[in-house]
């Protein structure tokens, strides 16, 4: 999914709902308690692929821009 197509489904729901993400720990695991307010100062992150000489074509990254949403874990 892009941002374009992620802001139109985003409009189909409820816009006074509350935006939660999952907490993962370093390991990948999902802590029993997980759900934490949705920040974006905090839980965004960009990764530009586009021109990383280090990976191959067959990468499902190469030359892609990736938006990340989610919140490490901090334990």
């Amino acid at each position: 999914m892009n941002v374009k197509d992620m802001i139109a489904w985003l409009q189909t729901q409820p816009q006074d709902a509350i935006v939660e993400v999952f907490e993962i720990d370093r390991a990948g695991n999902i802590p029993f308690v997980s759900l934490a307010p949705f920040d974006p100062q905090k839980n965004v992150t960009f990764y530009d692929w586009s021109g990383n000489k280090y990976l191959l074509p067959n990468h499902r990254r190469f030359n892609k821009k990736v938006l990340t949403l989610g919140l490490e874990y901090e334990s």
